[in-house]
């Protein structure tokens, strides 16, 4: 691997997505894709993350499908990834919000609560 030295960045980019399409061990059975960050900024957010899409993804012609399965993969490198959830933070002043406040894991099916 070549690792090149540290830069600006690119201006005006909140979220950086590199997408590849190789047929790997996680494309068995029906995965279209798989996803997550893999860069993240001071506060822990991800500002970068990969997308794989497996050969299962070009095996039909539902453009809806796609469009559905992408923005699920986007998901995971944004906040649906458990690593995340501890690092939420209060707008106000900083603080990192507790993880039960942020996910319900003992409901009968989780889920991400919403601040409002």
């Amino acid at each position: 691997a070549t690792i090149l030295p540290g830069g600006s960045g690119i201006a005006d980019t909140d979220l950086m997505l590199y997408i590849t399409a190789n047929e790997t061990a996680f494309c068995s059975g029906g995965t279209l894709a798989y996803a997550g960050p893999c860069a993240f900024d001071q506060y822990g957010r991800p500002i970068a993350g990969g997308i794989n899409i497996c050969q299962n993804f070009f095996d039909d012609d539902e453009w809806k499908l796609d469009v559905q399965t992408m923005l699920h993969e986007m998901t995971h490198i944004t906040i649906m990834i458990d690593s995340l959830w501890d690092e939420f933070r209060n707008t106000t002043d900083g603080s990192i919000i507790p993880e039960e406040d942020v996910f319900n894991r003992t409901a009968s099916v989780p889920y991400l609560k919403s601040p409002i």
